[in-house]
């Protein structure tokens, strides 16, 4: 309804859609996990825009008591990115363009998988893990969750555990205070997760008789078309 005011959700939803519908546009792969007191795959990793949007649309917001299975939940996103990936190798360097975003404002207090275990899978898989926290941490002294910026319910962020979980899987901790700094944020990772990729080479053309520019034209879409649908799917 006009005039609303947008929750934090609505906030964090808007600024994830625009930085996957942009690495989608620029040839990427990306999927969508999310967890609370388990954790899911809303959506497998696709190139399909629309299928994202949608998929972000139906993430509705926890209750102002569910726990959080952060272990969990990055656990089943590292198998998603690694699934059909090369083996261990001699290195532990994380390949490029294979990552994990995690962004939680709260810390991990349910599932199965300890938050540092599944740190550790990410690291065996070579996949590079950037956090994100939105929110305030915790009171010193382990008092009561600090006061939300957004206005919403309490955060109960721990910071120190998502840095390091990033320092371990060689990515980087980002510290949103509220989700206005979401977007600043989205555009830093963006920017560090800038793959290169291969240009074709240049067409050379040669003089044709008029009648043949329809059909070469008419090849030439539906060479990028198949190369859009079906080579970009391929990590």
């Amino acid at each position: 309804m006009y005039g609303e005011p947008r929750t934090r959700l609505d906030l964090a939803r808007e600024v994830v859609t625009r930085f996957a519908l942009h690495r989608v546009a620029a040839g990427d792969r990306v999927g969508l996990v999310v967890f609370g007191g388990r954790a899911y795959t809303q959506l497998p990793l696709t190139t399909d825009g629309r299928l994202l949007e949608s998929a972000l649309a139906r993430i509705a917001p926890a209750g102002p008591n569910e726990p959080t299975a952060l272990g969990d939940g990055l656990a089943l996103a590292v198998r998603r990115v690694s699934a059909g990936s090369a083996g261990p190798t001699a290195t532990a360097e994380p390949l490029a363009g294979r990552l994990v975003v995690l962004l939680t404002d709260g810390r991990n207090n349910a599932g199965a998988i300890p938050i540092d275990v599944a740190a550790g899978i990410a690291i065996a898989k070579r996949i590079r893990v950037h956090t994100v926290g939105i929110g305030a941490e915790r009171g010193s002294g382990g008092g009561p969750p600090a006061a939300d910026a957004d206005g919403g319910r309490p955060t109960d962020l721990d910071a120190d555990t998502l840095e390091r979980v990033a320092e371990l899987t060689r990515g980087r901790f980002f510290h949103a205070r509220s989700t206005r700094d979401l977007g600043a944020v989205y555009a830093e990772i963006d920017a560090l997760e800038r793959v290169p990729r291969a240009t074709p080479d240049p067409i050379r053309t040669t003089p044709r008789p008029e009648g043949l520019l329809l059909a070469a034209g008419t090849l030439l879409l539906v060479e990028i078309a198949a190369a859009r649908v079906l080579l970009r799917r391929i990590p």
